[in-house]
């Protein structure tokens, strides 16, 4: 684990180096502190198409691997409201993490429990056999929830109802370090040179509050857990409110080279949210998701 610690914190030492020199590049460098400030570290999720993920293991799609007390979650196990759905009507299986995976990451270990399983889940909306994922808005209960499981991994068996579930194509996850910037420029002192300021590296340095290496071709891969979320639509709050959640998951609609990925709206992206009180009380079920799309 300390080999991941260090080649993680190398990793994001390398990023900052790259922007220190891009913005010299882009006549921004009186204005590095003052940028560079506004950063989090987040976990790039790179999804690799497997036939066989071993059980415990983080994915994408396929079946969930549950211990053998947890029901798999409906609709009315969500207290969903207002999705016009019978209430056993069984939620979609997103993504498991394996907490263990990431609890090599500094500011991961920060936030999330170091062991058990997180597990994500919406509703299907459709009755294709290539999902279309309901975008609930952040005050609705609405055919979503997250899952928390810590105990002997041993125990885990995948699971899914016979009927009324389609499953996703299955891929393994692997985790990335980087560096998250927020959409918009968050102080109100009027600094209109500032503003401009943050326009510039918006625009010319990080896309969609990403950093962008070149050669890892970052933003082809916008699936993040931690730092900031990029809204499709702008933040789903005020900026006093909105720092009040920590991002458990974004998922975008589409992956390159992953044919019918996934359906969220038209080209959405759907956000898992949780208050940081309730994060550290591991009130998972109170976490909130909201769906928005282009």
């Amino acid at each position: 684990m300390e080999r991941n610690m260090n080649s993680s914190q190398k990793k994001l030492d390398e990023d900052l180096a790259q922007i220190h020199m891009k913005l010299g590049e882009a006549g921004l460098a009186t204005f590095e502190q003052l940028l560079l400030a506004t950063r989090q570290p987040a976990l790039r999720l790179k999804m690799t198409p497997q036939d066989v993920v071993p059980i415990g293991q983080s994915k994408f799609g396929g079946q969930p691997d549950l211990p053998p007390a947890m029901a798999y979650p409906t609709i009315g196990s969500t207290g969903s409201i207002d999705t016009g759905a019978p209430a056993e009507t069984p939620l979609s299986f997103l993504v498991q993490i394996n907490l263990a995976e990431i609890a090599c990451f500094d500011f991961a270990r920060e936030l999330l429990p170091e062991t058990g399983m997180l597990y994500f889940f919406a509703w299907n909306e459709s009755d294709d056999p290539v999902p279309d994922i309901a975008l609930p808005q952040l005050n609705e209960r609405y055919g979503a929830c997250v899952l928390y499981w810590d105990g002997d991994l041993t125990t885990l068996r995948p699971d899914m109802p016979s009927n009324g579930v389609y499953p996703f194509p299955q891929s393994s996850l692997t985790f990335e370090p980087n560096w998250t910037f927020p959409q918009e420029w968050t102080a109100d002192d009027g600094d209109s040179e500032k503003e401009q300021a943050f326009f510039t590296f918006s625009e010319e340095i990080i896309v969609d509050g990403i950093f962008c290496d070149d050669d890892r071709q970052l933003c082809d891969y916008p699936q993040r857990m931690l730092g900031y979320a990029s809204f499709q639509q702008g933040p789903p709050m005020d900026k006093a409110d909105m720092q009040d959640f920590v991002l458990l998951l974004q998922l975008e609609y589409t992956v390159p080279g992953m044919k019918d990925f996934m359906w969220l709206g038209d080209a959405g992206t759907l956000y898992y949210l949780i208050r940081r009180k309730d994060l550290q009380e591991r009130r998972f079920d109170l976490a909130r998701t909201e769906g928005q799309c282009g």
